[in-house]
């Protein structure tokens, strides 16, 4: 799983250094409920991991599960949804899923800690509050 989980690290590096914005028509609020494996230690066993976001894409918002915070989401395109990516000399990540298959991916490395995660999301109906509150 590493290897897939960090080509595709490397092609949304990519794809965000070269995208000139995108400006997307309105959509109404929506869930992904995810399905799939996570590693915590790198080449370690694989668990399986589930997860559902409530999506605002209108406000660039997402929270995870409950929705005690809200987060920022990174970018969106014709062909992603970036939650976040973030690379610094001391490591990185990257979590976002693909539009048209649903393909969610996570990968974040410290110096002292791994994850990663590979899964499937589908769109269902928003079940998030109303409008997702930033702190």
């Amino acid at each position: 799983m590493i290897a897939r989980v960090l080509r595709s690290f490397a092609a949304v590096s990519a794809a965000l250094l070269s995208s000139s914005g995108y400006a997307a028509a309105p959509e109404p609020p929506f869930d992904l409920v995810c399905t799939g494996t996570e590693q915590t230690v790198r080449d370690g066993p694989e668990a399986p991991w589930s997860g559902r976001f409530h999506v605002n894409l209108d406000e660039q918002t997402y929270c995870r599960e409950a929705c005690a915070d809200a987060q920022t989401i990174q970018s969106v395109s014709p062909d992603r949804i970036v939650f976040y990516h973030d690379v610094t000399s001391a490591g990185g990540g990257a979590e976002f899923v693909e539009r048209a298959n649903g393909r969610y991916m996570l990968v974040a490395i410290t110096p002292t800690s791994f994850r990663a995660r590979e899964a499937t999301c589908r769109r269902a109906a928003y079940t998030g509050p109303r409008r997702i509150r930033r702190f």
